[in-house]
């Protein structure tokens, strides 16, 4: 690891590394004591560096020993450090322990400066840059499964030339013109839909394949277009979505991103300062020069340069934390947001371009986030533009240059001190206490404008983004930045080996990729290992239960009907091995969205991804495949010889590789769960009825033929029976044809291949068939790209908005539509007129602020500021005004394993817990408004969770009230509505629907007309209107953007009428103008009397004067401050400047910026207090304390909250409202219920064709085995693809129903009995649909009555298997899970359905099974109904002649009597899966919070 240098120091008792700067002089200037030995020692250090600065690989890091008696120099093998070694050498390069970069920066920029090294620069010009698409508008933007079709049809005659497009032309960016150079840090600055992602997204280079873009213009770096160099490796683009494998830690993600892109010009810039360095005689820094080393290291698992990041973007704390997911427990959501600024920039790219990065943080993280990418920027001359929402001050003055989209226009592009008197100019102005920022962005919208107009000589009229750009472009600004866009940049000196434009398409060389893709697989195979143990534990159960039920007592080898028994176990065990490799899909589908952004960075090719994954599962495989069969063949008792054993052992390991491997290609085509699933029973379904054991070669369709010799199930079907039927104990004779062994018995009626040669072909095909099938999977993830994720569509009241936004001018058809619509929105909002939530008559909201200090004249400041304005209008709708009184509230949870805290003993608490909050008092009152506020990791969000009783786990202590009575969660939910920091709705409804969904089920004493205007005026107060019929999508994927969601989140809670209202996160991932109109809509809602309370993370100085209350949290959950605000945050800052040495507020600060910084830990450490242990001991807890005490007295009048029935609705209510809504959220899920029925009319087709007039033939058991068969696996696979397909649906509105019952909607009951009855019309129409062509195609007789038992029959087995899946992930916390579990069903269904084994030959131990198998009576029913009234047929069974009917009763127990009893068990079953689906809704609660 490293060499000692002799006779050198020590490392010291401690085993620190430090070393001795040369002593400072005192205050005299007289050197201090020892003086002479640092010299000493300084001089053998600058030996060993001198000795190793000459060696790229080679680091000597010098150390002291206590009291500078003793020390020594480690000479480092770079290549081989420890993850300490790596730390230390950053720790010693950034000088400071804290989040900055500057003296590191500082320290490399001189050094360049001494050398006269240039580093190379991008400079980025666009001009003309146009990008446009087409959109359907109006009801053709909504999906549905009609919509689906039709979209699918005119795509086709489009692709034919055969039909215009019904699509309008949308144009995003309007020939946008410009440039960005080098070492100046740009803000992006606009409203939503301006254009900025696409603006990034095009100037990274991430459009060139981007479908359904038509992009015009030229970009260029350095005068150089995109096709002479790889833009994906030169610029970083940094998503605003994050995207990553949740299993992987901090840490791992980062070191992964380091490895892949390599280190870039690093080690070439390094190499030229050495020389240069040598040649001028110059020392280099030690410190700086060990970690420059490290970081331009090539292939290294862990890089220094990662530890470097983490420090910069404050996840230190977090490096060793999986990341997480919705499904994962792992970082917040403001620390994954910096995973995904840390993944993009830890490499060497200097050309950046971020988007919303700060999302989820506090201001202070921004603020120092940003600072170090302005010291990196300057530093290193680097290109950035960072597109913010709500940049505070203190970080907008941290821009050199601004740039102002709207409409696809630009407005405004510019140094920062330019941008004000350009606006000046066109007659606006930036009011008093105003952010910069926030005025850009509302000074464009025709709902904010008007405030903003300075120009007294000129009347007021709207001023469109077109002649703001227009305006721009004959200013002197942008002429020069035309000319700047237009003219060649002036370049750099840098050599041809540091060429800032990369030429190679990846940054290490094939192996090393495929070393690191293979470790980071190796590590998810780990964190996936239960997923891997329960696929274990399923396929051990299954052999347990084959072995069990073939067991070798119950086989015989003396008959033709025994050897079809054994050939039935050999075929259930390759087919098990088969369904083994389904959830190989699910985890492909869930790492393709971070292998998209991955692959189309460059980090990787596709082989990368897909080669390490493919031989990783070899092992697994044959571990698999040989617990299976070591207990399978054994317990049955297959041919009892080892070389058997193991061939029958390889060709098991071979049927699951197969698996594996198809079903990750059907995974990669399908890339969506819904699809994948649907497609993977029909490749499943078609390799099953192809094998030749379900139906044998002779009665395959000729047209089949081909799939029967290509497809690999039949390869190993005819392997392993031959592995078995070679052995000589079945070279008896057939007593029902002594002119024959058994053996070939079997070879005849099945038409197997005989002979031991077949064993081996089959193994060389089946391995031919893994390896295309790799190559097929490596094709697919090369070429295809993420599904449209963003459908084309648009609400035509929105598309007239932005035009009128845009030119001034509406469409004659908006004109029609502003009379009754959003214009009416827009015009109230302008004149400052909002919609009042309603007041209890004699109640004044100032007077129930009991002792608030709240100036009013600062307060309707803050309102104007906010844009609002008094209010004379709107809904009134009766409420009761009540306080929320917490007293000594503690919360805390049980210690987590390997904390390394002891924890805290409580009492009747067993196990030791963590306390997350600790006594926290406070009162939350009628009409005032709350700010709840502290450091990431304070604990707001759970003390929201808490007071709302949100909670799922912990420990609460303490009292909580409302209006002086004990919280009861079951009342309190109906008097109260929680805005969650995560948008949660159901994806398919629009915008006005999940409001109406809200009202009519929260407002049950409201008259239908009267609710409904309610919620048509709260719409218009949320600014929602253009929206209405806009659909709400998945977040990150579909529908709304976030600040839209975010509206549309605090709008379905305020059309409830709550009376205490909770908001977490209200302006997180807004603009600045989306968040003035939330707060504005808080501040009315506060105003009406009622009780709201937010958490907040970056209030701008308006937002945060709105506030009247502020709450403060520190880290570990205690309160140091609690109290009133005051006129422009005077009462405040007044308490905390009266700590000593607390600094001043500066002038135009942020109060919140900067009571965030002087309460921060580090700032604590300094001023050496406690800002907790201060406010406990201050006068405002006392008089806070006794406010609190005076609350939790109940008035004389008051009762505790009482209502006759638990939901304001009565459950047949319920019932009928949510019924409406699922077959409003059905019919607009195309994705699955368009996809089902084409899948279900294929299937049919499939089916039909494959079994062509197989019915029509009953003279032999033979043909009657074929109808079986073709019967047996028809209901099985249909009902299997329905029950997979549906799990995804149900999850996803299992999330929303947690939600929604929380606060008050329903009861589990008619919320599961109406997503059960809203299936049976689509199964209705499935069945129908597969019926028709599967039932003359098989060529059933042709009857009336059969066909309609068919048809009853089949939609029987759809019903039990959709209710089944529901059943089964309403049980289980994902999805994940449910699949594994839901097949291990699958293979018992299917194996005691009666056609593997006959019900008759079952062993006692497992008869009583079938009776409990509802596939069993599916058969029964189909076979019954088809074939139990044929008495004028015959077959030869057991040497009898018997009649169809005969054969059917003596050989499979079915009789057609017993037809009726099957549909009442049928459904039966169903009604159980339902009524348990219920249940479990009930009793179990998977969101851990």
């Amino acid at each position: 690891m490293y060499h000692c240098i002799p006779k050198v120091l020590s490392p010291d008792s401690n085993g620190r590394s430090s070393i001795p700067r040369s002593a400072p002089p005192d205050e005299e200037g007289r050197l201090r004591d020892g003086e002479e030995e640092v010299d000493e020692y300084q001089e053998l250090v600058r030996a060993a560096l001198e000795a190793t600065s000459q060696r790229t690989f080679k680091h000597a890091l010098p150390h002291a020993g206590a009291d500078n008696a003793a020390g020594g120099v480690k000479v480092l093998d770079l290549k081989h450090i420890t993850h300490d070694h790596r730390q230390l050498l950053v720790d010693r390069a950034l000088q400071t322990q804290d989040q900055d970069n500057e003296a590191f920066l500082r320290k490399f920029r001189a050094r360049l400066d001494r050398t006269g090294v240039e580093v190379p620069t991008v400079a980025v010009q666009y001009t003309g840059l146009s990008i446009g698409a087409t959109v359907h508008v109006g009801g053709r933007a909504l999906p549905s499964v009609l919509n689906a079709y039709r979209n699918a049809i005119e795509g086709l005659l489009e692709a034919l030339r055969l039909k215009s497009s019904p699509k309008r032309p949308f144009t995003i960016l309007n020939g946008v013109s410009g440039a960005l150079h080098p070492g100046r840090l740009t803000l992006l600055l606009g409203p939503p839909g301006a254009g900025k992602t696409t603006l990034l997204k095009a100037l990274a280079g991430k459009l060139q394949r981007a479908p359904g873009l038509k992009v015009n213009g030229r970009i260029a770096y350095n005068g150089e277009t995109f096709d002479s160099f790889y833009a994906q490796r030169t610029a970083a683009y940094v998503d605003q979505v994050d995207s990553h494998l949740p299993e992987l830690t901090v840490r791992e993600t980062l070191d992964f991103a380091s490895r892949v892109q390599g280190p870039g010009s690093k080690r070439a810039i390094l190499r030229e300062i050495r020389r240069r360095e040598r040649e001028l005689g110059i020392q280099p820094d030690a410190d700086l020069d060990g970690y420059l080393k490290a970081s331009a290291m090539a292939g290294q698992r862990s890089n220094a340069g990662t530890l470097l990041i983490m420090r910069l973007l404050g996840l230190e704390v977090c490096q060793d934390t999986q990341v997480g997911s919705h499904m994962v427990r792992g970082i917040s959501g403001g620390q994954r947001k910096r995973v995904t600024t840390g993944e993009m920039i830890v490499g060497p790219k200097k050309t950046l371009f971020l988007d919303e990065i700060s999302t989820g943080l506090d201001s202070s993280t921004t603020f120092l986030i940003v600072k170090c990418i302005r010291n990196f920027t300057k530093a290193l001359q680097a290109t950035v533009l960072m597109a913010l929402l709500q940049p505070p001050p203190e970080v907008y003055d941290l821009f050199d240059d601004i740039l102002l989209l709207c409409e696809g226009h630009v407005v405004f592009h510019g140094p920062r001190d330019e941008v004000l008197p350009f606006f000046t100019t066109v007659g606006f102005a930036l009011p008093e206490r105003k952010g910069i920022a926030d005025f850009l962005q509302e000074v464009t919208s025709a709902k904010d404008q008007q405030q903003y107009w300075a120009d007294t000589a000129r009347q007021y009229e709207f001023v469109p983004v077109a002649r703001f750009a227009a305006a721009f472009e004959e200013s002197p600004r942008g002429r020069a930045l035309a000319a700047a866009a237009r003219d060649p940049p002036v370049l750099g000196k840098a050599c041809a080996e540091m060429d800032p434009l990369v030429r190679t398409r990846y940054a290490l060389g094939a192996f090393q990729i495929f070393r690191a893709v293979a470790h980071r697989e190796a590590v998810l195979m780990l964190r996936h290992s239960f997923t891997y143990k329960f696929r274990t534990a399923q396929n051990i159960f299954i052999a347990f239960v084959a072995g069990t039920l073939f067991a070798k007592p119950t086989m015989h080898t003396d008959t033709a009907a025994d050897a079809v028994k054994f050939a039935g176990v050999l075929f259930f065990a390759l087919v098990q091995l088969l369904f083994d490799g389904f959830s190989e899909m699910s985890i492909l589908i869930e790492a393709l969205p971070d292998f998209y952004k991955q692959r189309d960075n460059l980090f990787y090719p596709a082989w990368a991804f897909a080669l390490p994954v493919t031989l990783l599962r070899i092992p697994y495989s044959l571990l698999e495949s040989f617990l299976l069969s070591i207990v399978v063949y054994w317990a049955v008792g297959l041919a009892p010889t080892a070389a058997r054993f193991f061939t029958f052992w390889l060709l098991c390991a071979l049927s699951h590789q197969v698996a594996i491997n198809m079903f990750r290609l059907i995974g990669a085509i399908g890339r969506s769960v819904v699809i994948a699933f649907n497609l993977a029973w029909v490749v499943f379904i078609l390799i099953m009825l192809l094998c030749g054991f379900t139906l044998i070669k002779p009665d395959i369709p000729v047209w089949y033929v081909g799939g029967y010799w290509a497809l690999p199930l039949q390869w190993l079907v005819n392997a392993v029976i031959n592995n078995e039927f070679q052995d000589g104990r079945w070279d008896k004779p057939d007593p029902a044809d002594p002119g024959q062994t058994l053996a070939q018995s079997l070879y005849r009626q099945f038409s197997f291949h005989e002979g031991s040669a077949w064993i081996w072909i089959g193994v060389g095909v089946v391995i031919g068939w893994i390896v295309v099938l790799n190559v097929a999977t490596t094709l697919a993830l090369m070429l295809l790209d993420a599904p449209d994720t963003k459908p084309a569509s648009m609400p035509e009241e929105l598309l007239h908005e932005r035009e009128f936004t845009r030119t001034g001018s509406r469409p004659s058809a908006a004109a029609r539509t502003t009379q009754n619509g959003h214009s009416k929105a827009a015009s109230g909002a302008a004149a400052g007129s909002d919609v009042e939530m309603g007041v209890v008559s004699n109640t004044s909201p100032v007077q129930s602020r009991q002792g608030a200090a709240e100036d009013v004249d600062g307060l309707q400041a803050s309102r104007r500021r906010l844009g609002a304005g008094a209010s004379e209008r709107g809904m009134v709708l009766p409420f009761r005004p009540l306080n929320l009184v917490f007293s000594h509230v503690y919360y805390s949870v049980d210690l987590p394993p390997g904390h390394p805290g002891a924890g805290e003993t409580v009492e009747g608490v067993s196990r030791p817990q963590l306390t997350l909050l600790s006594d926290i008092s406070g009162a939350f009152r009628p009409g005032v408004l709350t700010c709840l506020m502290g450091v990431s990791g304070a604990g707001k969000t759970t003390l929201l969770d808490l007071l709302a009783g949100r909670k799922t786990g912990g420990l609460v202590r303490g009292r909580i009230t409302v209006d002086g009575h004990p919280k009861e969660q079951a009342t309190f939910a109906r008097i109260s509505g929680y805005v969650e920091q995560f948008d949660i709705h159901s994806p398919a409804t629009t915008v006005r629907e999940a409001l109406a969904f809200s009202a009519e089920l929260r407002l049950a004493d409201v008259q239908s007309a009267q609710l409904h205007s309610f919620v048509d005026e709260v719409m218009e107060l949320m600014e929602l209107t253009s929206l209405r019929h806009a659909l709400v999508g998945v977040p990150g994927r579909s529908g709304l953007s976030v600040e839209q969601r975010k509206r549309l989140t605090i709008g379905v809670e305020l059309v409830a009428n709550p009376s205490i209202v909770f908001l977490d996160e209200p302006t997180s991932g807004l603009d600045a103008r989306a968040a003035a109109i939330v707060m504005r809509t808080i501040r009315n809602t506060v105003d009406t009397g009622r009780t709201v309370v937010c958490t907040i993370h970056q209030p701008s100085i308006d937002i945060f004067e709105a506030f009247d209350e502020l709450l403060l949290l520190k880290r570990g959950g205690r309160v140091i401050y609690g109290g009133a605000t005051g006129s422009r945050s005077e009462t405040l800052i007044a308490y905390f400047q009266a700590v000593p040495d607390v600094p001043p507020v500066s002038e135009g600060v942020n109060p919140a910026t900067w009571m965030l910084e002087v309460t921060s830990l580090g700032s604590e450490q300094k001023l050496g207090v406690d800002f907790a242990e201060l406010y406990a001991q201050s006068e405002l807890a006392r008089s806070t304390q006794e406010l609190v005490v005076q609350l939790q007295v109940p008035g004389a009048k008051s009762e505790p909250l009482r209502f006759d029935k638990q939901f304001p609705r009565n459950p047949l209510a319920q019932f009928r409202l949510i019924l409406s809504k699922n077959f409003t959220v059905y019919w607009r899920t195309p994705e699955y219920n368009a996809v089902r029925m084409l899948s279900t009319t294929l299937l049919g087709l499939l089916f039909g064709s494959i079994y062509w007039h197989v019915g029509s033939q009953r003279d032999n058991a033979q043909t009657i085995q074929n109808i079986i068969g073709a019967l047996v696996v028809s209901a099985m696979f249909i009902g299997t693809s329905n029950a997979s397909t549906v799990q995804p649906v149900v999850d996803t509105e299992r999330t929303v129903f947690y939600r929604e019952r929380a606060a008050g909607y329903y009861s589990e009951y008619p919320f599961a009995a109406a997503q059960a009855i809203v299936e049976l019309p689509y199964l209705l129409v499935q069945s129908f649909l597969f019926s028709v062509t599967t039932y003359f195609m098989v060529y059933f007789e042709i009857n009336a009555g059969k066909f309609f038992w068919y048809v009853l029959f089949i939609f029987l087995t759809l019903a039990f298997f959709t209710f089944y899946g529901m059943m089964t992930v309403s049980l289980v916390p994902n999805i994940q899970v449910a699949s594994i579990v839901s097949s291990t069903f699958y293979a018992m269904f299917f194996l005691f359905a009666g056609f593997i084994v006959p019900q008759s030959q079952m062993p006692p131990w497992w008869a009583w099974y079938s009776y409990l198998n509802p596939l069993s009576y599916s058969i029964e029913g189909l076979l019954g109904s088809q074939l139990g009234d044929v008495t004028n047929e015959y077959v030869v069974y057991n040497g009898e002649r018997l009649s169809v009917a005969q054969y059917l009763k003596s050989a499979y127990n079915i009789d057609r009597s017993f037809i009726g009893w099957d549909i009442l068990i049928l459904i039966g079953f169903t009604a159980i899966f339902a009524v348990i689906t219920m249940g479990s809704l009930r009793v179990f609660n998977f969101q851990k919070r």
